[in-house]
């Protein structure tokens, strides 16, 4: 399946452990509706795979409908140029249909930034938002669209494999720190401490899913990094989060293995902020 991770020293490892990942998430959808994952071509032919030619690459599970069609990856849609580079047993498709719906997930997750918008990570907060913030009577305005339909199905299965295996390890919460920074031109958010070195609790309202992490020192990272300090202001954010509120983890699915990072649900709440 195609994950995105950090490269570098820990890639011989990141790499398989990402993949297991992977696989697991997509098991996990295992009871999904073909309809709530896949379109309407896609469907026809999950229905009868052996009218199909189905085959594995780099981007994960492949299909077309005859010789002088295109593959095009499952999920996405997106054409694959090249044949695949391995065929696949129809009676594996299921299953790594789903594999390859939750790898996307992940890999838009571990790609996203704020200058490159993902639409599959956009979805995923929106379907966090639908799920855990927003109250059971706004469930009949939820969009009902392909897009989220499949993003809400995959968060709802990240998060109950998260809180599984946090149940397993006897895990009831985390201690965690979110590096972030601010234009110096007063646009910044009145929680933010007035001056270097500050540190104060205050309100703050976060997307509705945000990565954290374990390491204070990968905090002040994506707090700090080579910027100038008269350009922008830079915190971090410390609190001990309660694992039911904990979407993800490196070893369940999105999050990066480098950075131990988590993904937490967001929303309003308390955070110990300081200014670095």
């Amino acid at each position: 399946m195609p994950v995105v991770l950090s490269q570098g020293a820990m890639e011989p490892f990141a790499v398989p452990a990402k993949r297991e990942a992977a696989n697991r998430l997509g098991d996990e959808l295992v009871g999904v509706d073909d309809r709530d994952l896949f379109d309407h071509d896609e469907c026809a032919a999950l229905a009868d795979p052996d009218k199909v030619q189905w085959g594995s690459s780099g981007y994960g599970l492949c299909w077309r409908t005859g010789n002088d069609q295109p593959w095009r990856q499952i999920g996405s849609g997106e054409r694959v140029y090249g044949p695949p580079n391995t065929s696949v047993d129809p009676s594996q498709v299921p299953v790594l249909a789903r594999r390859t719906i939750a790898s996307q997930t992940m890999a838009a997750w571990a790609a996203h930034t704020e200058q490159n918008v993902s639409p599959v990570a956009l979805q995923t907060q929106a379907a966090v938002r639908d799920l855990f913030l927003s109250s059971d009577t706004d469930a009949s305005t939820r969009p009902d669209s392909l897009d989220a339909r499949r993003a809400r199905a995959v968060v709802r299965a990240q998060y109950d494999l998260t809180q599984r295996y946090l149940a397993e390890q006897s895990i009831s919460e985390v201690t965690v720190s979110r590096g972030m920074w601010f234009a110096t031109d007063g646009s910044f958010p009145a929680w933010v401490p007035p001056e270097k070195g500050a540190r104060h609790s205050a309100d703050v309202t976060l997307n509705p899913a945000a990565s954290f992490t374990v390491r204070s020192e990968v905090a002040s990272y994506f707090a700090r990094r080579e910027w100038d300090e008269d350009e922008y202001v830079s915190v971090r954010l410390h609190g001990t989060v309660p694992a039911a509120r904990v979407l993800s983890l490196p070893r369940t699915g999105m999050g990066c293995l480098a950075e131990e990072e988590l993904v937490v649900i967001g929303g309003g709440g308390q955070w110990e902020v300081e200014r670095v």
